[in-house]
């Protein structure tokens, strides 16, 4: 199997929707579900094949630790929301994972594979599996409040006003620092 330029770490952007929460399916209880593909990928990975352990080898060389943080920084494809991605080729496409995970599951064998997994260290590049607990999206919304991470309110008056004066969405959500989609459903484009 050849290796994607994702598992070669270009550092081209894969857009966030397709991949940042693409390994997370919401559930009703506010626990993240992996998909089955994502789980299949990640036992693809653990395996012993010479395959797996040839990809393993590569994948974690891609990670440069940062003394100073303990961090170990993915320096391949990540995604727009700043997390590492790798892509494993299948039959019928690519599955991909965010990296943090893969090193997750590689450094915790018991670990099914299910959950979200939370930074300690908030760096979305880290890899470290020191820095990473699983968590429930509560506990991430949480953590992220705690932290000062948490998305700001959006000003929907200035986005409504800015719209009515015909200025494109991109532009928009540039100017008040959101997404293109949080503008859309801001003026009801969007559900």
């Amino acid at each position: 199997m050849g290796s994607s330029s994702q598992e070669r770490g270009n550092s081209r952007q894969i857009p966030a929707g397709s991949v940042a929460e693409a390994h997370k399916e919401p559930t009703t209880s506010g626990a993240y579900k992996t998909s089955p593909a994502r789980l299949a990928a990640l036992a693809r990975v653990r395996g012993s094949s010479e395959w797996a352990r040839g990809w393993r080898t590569r994948f974690l060389s891609r990670f440069i630790p940062e003394p100073n943080s303990g961090c170990h920084l993915w320096e391949g494809a990540n995604n727009s929301n700043g997390y590492g991605v790798v892509g494993l080729r299948r039959k019928d496409g690519v599955t991909f994972l965010g990296t943090h995970r893969v090193a997750f599951a590689l450094a915790r064998p018991e670990w099914d594979g299910e959950g979200g997994l939370l930074h300690s260290c908030d760096q979305p590049l880290c890899g470290n599996p020191e820095h990473l607990r699983v968590g429930t999206r509560s506990e991430n919304a949480l953590d992220a409040v705690m932290r000062g991470r948490a998305n700001r309110t959006i000003d929907r008056e200035r986005i409504r006003r800015l719209v009515s004066e015909g200025i494109p969405g991109a532009e928009i959500a540039a100017r008040v620092g959101c997404s293109y989609m949080s503008v859309l459903r801001c003026v009801g484009g969007a559900r």
